[in-house]
């Protein structure tokens, strides 16, 4: 999915709340988060919420938008990210409180989690699955900021060892912010 497509989902879903006279605020992260906070990322799967997690009627109403459109995964709109931060990985302390507002309409408000939330979660997805080193190349913008939330994910008792310390500083090499010698 672009950004066109996200838009005209988050658009339909709307349109469905505002016909069941309902109203949602939804926090997403992963690619979709990206591309609606205008970084390169240029398509994704889906849309990973973190929060709240997908009630009865978010789920009939995204698998509807879905039926509507053409080539929409059912599952398009999906909590599994919200799972993951619950089970294995909570976001960093006060994350609640730097929330960037990506997307209103009258019955659907949607944030996103801030950059450096959103890094938080990738370098954990890179430990995890070795996967979004490019995701993480265009967050990590700095080797400060890379830093400061790598120290964040090895605090995580899941995250403290030698594996990760390992798979972090190969990443922290590819990203050019350790020297080879």
């Amino acid at each position: 999915m672009k950004r066109a497509d996200i838009d005209q989902l988050l658009e339909r879903l709307n349109e469905k709340l505002t016909q069941e006279g309902e109203k949602r605020e939804l926090v997403v992260c992963g690619g979709a988060a990206l591309i609606l906070s205008n970084y390169n990322k240029v398509e994704t799967v889906d849309v990973d919420m973190v929060s709240p997690n997908k009630d009865e009627l978010l789920q009939k109403l995204s698998k509807e938008v879905a039926k509507d459109l053409d080539g929409v995964r059912p599952d398009w709109l999906n909590s599994h990210a919200a799972t993951f931060f619950e089970n294995h990985n909570p976001l960093p302390e006060n994350w609640e409180d730097r929330l960037v507002e990506i997307f209103e309409d009258s019955h659907l408000k949607v944030s996103a989690l801030a950059p450096e939330d959103i890094l938080f979660s990738k370098i954990c997805s890179h430990i995890d699955r070795e996967m979004d080193e490019e995701d993480i190349k265009e967050l990590a913008d700095t080797q400060d900021l890379f830093e400061k939330v790598v120290e964040q994910v090895v605090g995580l008792p899941k995250y403290k060892d030698q594996v990760s310390d390992l798979i972090i500083d190969e990443l922290r090499t590819r990203l050019g912010f350790k020297d080879e010698n």
